[in-house]
């Protein structure tokens, strides 16, 4: 399945709370809300689980592994700063495209919220 990592908000190691005899960790994948309707991740979620439902706002996927593995990833996901929300435009969260001139580089696109370091919020 191919959820493309733009989707994702952001990836969270849960490995404090442990499952199973074998103590296993787990790692927690967020979707963007602004994803939501991604044919992608629907198609991903209803393999896993046909009787899946979208939950608008709140959507994630966990992912139960053995602790070595679990070292792997939070190796993987702290060297790639993957624990952090993901943003293409400096505290803004909404739709965004890339710019057509500069490449690697993206503006806001469509709806969306910007947040100011003052405190001001635009919409």
């Amino acid at each position: 399945f191919d959820v493309p990592l733009m989707q994702l908000k952001e990836v969270r190691l849960e490995g404090h709370k442990k499952t199973g005899a074998d103590n296993k960790q787990s790692v927690r994948f967020v979707l963007n809300p602004q994803f939501d309707q991604s044919k992608e991740w629907a198609a991903l979620r209803l393999a896993l689980n046909p009787d899946w439902e979208l939950q608008p706002g709140s959507e994630s996927l966990q992912i139960c592994m053995v602790p070595e593995h679990f070292k792997l990833w939070q190796q993987v996901i702290r060297e790639c700063a993957m624990m952090v929300p993901q943003e293409f435009v400096r505290h803004y969260d909404g739709g965004y495209e890339e710019h057509p001139f500069i490449g690697g580089h993206y503006m806001r696109h469509g709806e969306g919220v910007q947040r100011w370091f003052d405190g001001r919020v635009y919409q």
